[in-house]
């Protein structure tokens, strides 16, 4: 039944609750006035008054769409003074009068509806829970019926507007009905002394009793209003300070993420994913913030590991496969520094962990394993696949989300895996979105891809351009000196392996379509290497040494930066395919043992290599090894 209940979308089904209140609502308030007989009436007419006039002092609830009046207390009176159908009277009666009273919007019929048998619910329900406690205490004296009848009128009218929230937007309704009405129940319980002054009086209907009752329900709005704005003053400064904190630990991982060359589109895209998964499997609270920031900050322990295995392109030796492991521990026991609210630690820690436990560092299984680090893993699973590695294109999200179900029960949570096979498109689409909406992602490439980012519109476009593009700096930056530090594998590796190996790095800081190192022999120039989109064209080409662009290099050992490649293309060996290239950045190489080569870098675009990128690859050392002996030969830019 409950899961035949969960089938059902969520505003289908709080749009059945509503209708289900309305027509109940509606049901009870025709039943008692069908055998109401007013009595006293000149007493019945000043409460009426008062009551009718108390729904015009109503206050906006903060973080909501509605608001409250002091005519609760009426209420209360009523259900201690008067029949229920008076009450009911004056609780429908001001229900309509908070709504439109003032109201920004009209409100809709079914919400007017809803509000009214809503409000006939509460007053019959909390004068049948009277009647019951005062059966089981025939002793309690008025203030201690008052007590009872203000807690059950607060419950019966907070809990049937946190439900239709609750059922409507899929959330916990113990967290909706704390979080927005927990904090104004002290309220009913000043409601509650009010209406014991007026049940006191020996005659509530003379004008002195008014005189004298008015000025307290008004000190009541009035500490209430008060209350209310304090409250909501000091909620604000609370999220203030919650979105300073998530801006700072986001801040510093973009920083961290930069240094590695992290892709920003797919840390956002994680980030989505996960937020998403954790809010269906209904994670708590502080749950889904520890799983917020430890999307962020997970790889932080990379920081740890050396360079050279993060950024080894071939397999890994077990003694580097257990320094890698460390990287968990390490990036726990960093965090663990910030005494985080929430429990960012664990999962952290355990994102690599597996659903049988043959995962790292602890082998955890199955629950033992913190909900948010098992949603990580499998998101960081569906990531990795789908996007672009030097070692393979990405998967398409159809092929990913199969070889993710297909380590179900072995690798992943099955709960975690049946919601990504059912929402993976869904989910893709918000991520995409989310990515499109954000500044720092505004241009064609993301910092990591050494992007140039698209103008700001606004000042806050401004701020988040230029983060991004410090973030471009430290990527670039890094990937700069890994560039330095040169590469020697000192293995089976072929030179062809390690210049495909150096084109991969250095395409990340200086973007371009066709890569081209030329030897020099005899009276022209030869591709040693080629990679990129027209690798069968650029295979075939000998410049003769003056020619062209890179013979021209070759020949004057000066650089060019965004020279002409029809000037290359011209002496390939078949000349009719034109080339798409427009712009060319080539310079002179020369080796230790004085062989001199040339190294061209081709793009579509025109214009489209700039100073400092031309600066980038003159600084950069090529590290090789000749086939025939392992003494390394290096490449210097002249």
């Amino acid at each position: 039944m409950r899961a035949r209940l969960r089938s059902i979308p969520p505003k289908i089904r709080g749009r059945i609750y509503i209708y289900f209140v309305t027509v109940l609502g509606c049901a009870t308030l025709c039943a008692e006035f069908i055998t109401w007989k007013p009595h006293e009436l000149n007493r019945l007419l000043t409460y009426f008054g008062l009551a009718l006039a108390a729904s015009l002092l109503k206050i906006k609830l903060p973080q909501m769409t509605g608001s409250i009046s002091v005519n609760f207390i009426f209420i209360l009176i009523g259900l201690a003074e008067f029949q229920v159908a008076e009450a009911m009277l004056v609780g429908c009666l001001g229900a309509l009068i908070q709504l439109c009273w003032h109201a920004r919007k009209r409100p809709s019929a079914i919400r007017l509806f809803f509000n009214i048998g809503a409000a006939a619910i509460a007053i019959k329900a909390t004068h049948s829970g009277d009647l019951l406690f005062q059966s089981f205490a025939p002793s309690a004296g008025t203030p201690v019926i008052l007590a009872v009848t203000a807690l059950g009128y607060f419950l019966m009218t907070t809990l049937p507007v946190s439900t239709a929230i609750a059922l409507t937007e899929e959330q916990s309704l113990r967290r909706i009905w704390w979080d927005c009405s927990i904090w104004f129940f002290p309220t009913y319980m000043a409601g509650a002394v009010v209406a014991g002054i007026w049940t006191s009086s020996a005659d509530a209907s003379r004008w002195e009793v008014a005189i004298v009752f008015v000025p307290l329900v008004w000190m009541v709005y009035h500490a209430y209003r008060i209350y209310v704005f304090r409250l909501a003053a000091e909620r604000s400064h609370a999220e203030e300070n919650a979105a300073l904190h998530l801006r700072t630990i986001e801040a510093l991982a973009l920083a961290i993420n930069a240094k590695e060359g992290t892709n920003y589109r797919d840390l956002r895209r994680a980030e989505i994913y996960a937020m998403e998964i954790g809010t269906e499997l209904r994670l708590s609270e502080n749950d889904m913030k520890a799983l917020r920031a430890a999307c962020l900050l997970r790889d932080i322990g990379n920081m740890a590991i050396p360079e050279h295995i993060l950024a080894k392109p071939g397999n890994l030796t077990p003694a580097e496969l257990d320094r890698i492991r460390t990287h968990p521990i390490i990036a726990a026991d960093i965090l663990e520094s910030v005494r985080f609210p929430y429990p960012v630690v664990a999962v952290v820690r355990a994102h690599h962990e597996k659903w049988d436990g043959t995962g790292y560092p602890d082998g955890l299984r199955e629950t033992n394993i913190p909900a948010g680090a098992r949603i990580l893993a499998a998101v960081d699973a569906l990531i990795a696949l789908t996007s672009d590695r030097p070692y393979r294109p990405p998967l398409p999200l159809d092929e990913a989300v199969r070889k993710i179900s297909s380590a179900t029960g072995t690798i992943f949570d099955p709960a975690i895996t049946a919601v990504i096979e059912r929402r993976s498109r869904e989910l893709e689409a918000k991520a995409q979105a989310a990515i499109q909406s954000d500044a720092r992602f505004s241009g064609s490439r993301v910092a990591s891809d050494a992007a140039v980012f698209a103008a700001p519109q606004t000042a806050t476009a401004d701020r988040d351009t230029a983060a991004a593009g410090s973030l471009t700096s430290i990527a670039m930056a890094h990937q700069e000196g890994r560039m330095h530090e040169g590469f020697c594998a000192g293995g089976p590796l072929t030179i062809q392996e390690l210049l495909a190996v150096f084109a991969v790095r250095l395409k990340r800081i200086v973007p371009y379509d066709i890569i081209v190192i030329y030897m020099e022999c005899k009276d022209c120039v030869r591709p040693e290497f080629v990679a990129g989109d027209e690798f069968s064209l650029y295979s075939s080409v000998e410049i003769p040494i003056g020619q062209g662009v890179s013979g021209l290099v070759a020949k004057t050992r000066k650089c060019i930066l965004n020279g002409d490649p029809s000037l290359d293309s011209r002496w390939l060996e078949d000349p009719k395919p034109a080339t798409s290239m427009r712009s060319a950045l080539s310079v002179p190489l020369e080796a230790s043992d004085g062989t001199a080569a040339v190294l061209t870098l081709y793009r579509r675009a025109k214009e489209a290599f700039s100073q400092d990128e031309l600066r980038i690859v003159l600084s950069v050392r090529l590290k090789v090894l000749e086939p025939d002996t392992e003494a390394p030969v290096t490449l210097n830019p002249v």
